[in-house]
């Protein structure tokens, strides 16, 4: 039998910069942002060619069961006015 490995990209970007992690298919991978210690922060996605598009409110996220179509850029932000 012949096993396919299938690798998904993503990239996490901030105002500190940009981290590259590498999964499998299948996998569960957690982002976290170094955004400062507290205060609210955002996740956003986005596809190539496509407008940010909003995720959650909180300070990790999580994808589990990883698939081809998670692969994008995800950004994370603080939210204006939180402290």
């Amino acid at each position: 039998m012949k096993r396919n490995l299938l690798i998904i990209l993503i990239i996490t970007s901030g105002v500190f910069g940009a981290d590259e992690i590498v999964s499998k298919k299948g996998e569960s991978v957690t982002l976290s942002c170094s955004l400062g210690r507290s205060g609210a922060l955002l996740w956003y996605r986005q596809y190539p060619n496509r407008a940010l598009q909003y995720l959650q409110y909180q300070r990790e996220f999580t994808i589990t069961e990883l698939k081809l179509a998670d692969t994008a850029l995800y950004y994370c932000a603080r939210r204006v006015g939180a402290q």
